[in-house]
């Protein structure tokens, strides 16, 4: 059953959203990893071995960011899907990104195996260590599958992939960029939330705060109606700031983000 124009401008908002989130877990990966270099190095000049404690710390900070992000890939890629009303199946991802199989067996062990992945600390950097096989259940029916690990260290592989991902979704929402259809105010704050709110007895809500809302109500329903949010512009800045973001953080270390994926 196709979706209305409203859930999809709602989804448009989520997708803004879920890019955010995307680009924090991001963010957290490529602290935790700097982060393991710089106490390596600093180990290093100081003529002191490391501590073991402080290396399984990082790596296992990075390796909780990492399960996240992954976990938010499944996430865009679903709602793009439904905002578009065009598939984005894995298959397609896979062939347009950098260590795109990765990502998806990755994902898929860490949320359904508990799998940790990254668990190869050497030289301040992290590594998936070695090929993993996963047993792929479907249709009553079980399936062997060898994952190879990648070679570069854990965040220039989130640096690679999420630069191709991140231009993939851009060109996926080229198609409905400034549509009317998909504009309008976001429906999280619409009227009838805050009606909702004021409904419920389990919020603990001032009974002063209570009057300021309901005086609200009539002005916020006359606005909200005039308010021309554009969701799907704002997914794509989002997206656009997250593949700099990538090419940020492969320049200081010396390495090259953009795209080599056809």
């Amino acid at each position: 059953m196709p979706i209305s124009m409203n859930e999809r401008l709602d989804l448009a908002y989520n997708l803004g959203f879920k890019v955010r989130e995307y680009r924090y877990f991001l963010g957290r990966v490529f602290a935790g990893v700097n982060s393991s270099l710089l106490c390596y190095r600093q180990s290093i000049d100081a003529g002191k071995e490391l501590h073991d404690s402080t290396s399984q710390v990082i790596q296992r900070e990075v390796a909780f960011h990492l399960s996240a992000l992954f976990n938010g890939v499944q996430t865009m890629k679903d709602v793009i899907e439904q905002i578009t009303g065009s598939g984005l199946p894995w298959s397609t991802i896979e062939q347009r990104t950098r260590h795109g199989r990765f990502v998806y067996e990755a994902r898929n062990a860490m949320t359904h195996d508990g799998h940790p992945i990254v668990t190869l600390w050497i030289d301040g950097c992290i590594h998936a260590p070695a090929d993993f096989t996963r047993i792929k259940r479907e249709k009553g029916r079980e399936q062997q599958r060898n994952v190879p690990a990648p070679g570069p260290e854990i965040g220039q592989v989130c640096a690679e992939f999420s630069f191709d991902f991140a231009s993939l979704l851009i060109e996926q929402m080229a198609a409905i960029v400034d549509r009317a259809e998909i504009r309008g105010p976001n429906g999280q704050h619409s009227p009838a939330i805050l009606e909702k709110l004021l409904q419920r007895p389990d919020i603990a809500i001032s009974e002063q705060a209570r009057n300021l809302m309901r005086d609200a109500q009539p002005y916020a329903a006359a606005a909200y109606p005039l308010l021309d949010g554009d969701p799907t512009a704002i997914a794509v800045e989002r997206l656009e700031d997250l593949a700099r973001l990538c090419q940020a953080e492969e320049q200081r270390h010396g390495r090259r983000v953009t795209s080599e994926v056809t």
